[in-house]
């Protein structure tokens, strides 16, 4: 098995953040089959005191009733203030 992978360096203001999480973060469904989505996801990191804990608790939240079908990942990387 052979993959090829790029690198990029990237720039991150003092303080500023960058959230990695999988697709079972956005695929997430509810009871009513409604998934949360990039916009709710958004919504939700783009609140300065969002965490991965704040954002699990709210996937989980929203999903409530409906077991998860994928693994849920989340990475926080905050550069120093």
């Amino acid at each position: 098995f052979e993959c090829e992978f790029s690198d990029h360096e990237l720039q991150m203001p003092a303080g500023s953040r960058l959230f990695l999480y999988s697709d079972g973060i956005t695929e997430a469904n509810n009871s009513a089959f409604d998934e949360y989505g990039a916009e709710r996801l958004h919504i939700h990191v783009s609140n300065p005191s969002a965490s991965v804990q704040s954002l699990l608790d709210d996937v989980n939240t929203f999903a409530t009733g409906f077991p998860a079908t994928d693994d849920i990942t989340v990475v926080l990387i905050q550069a120093r203030e």
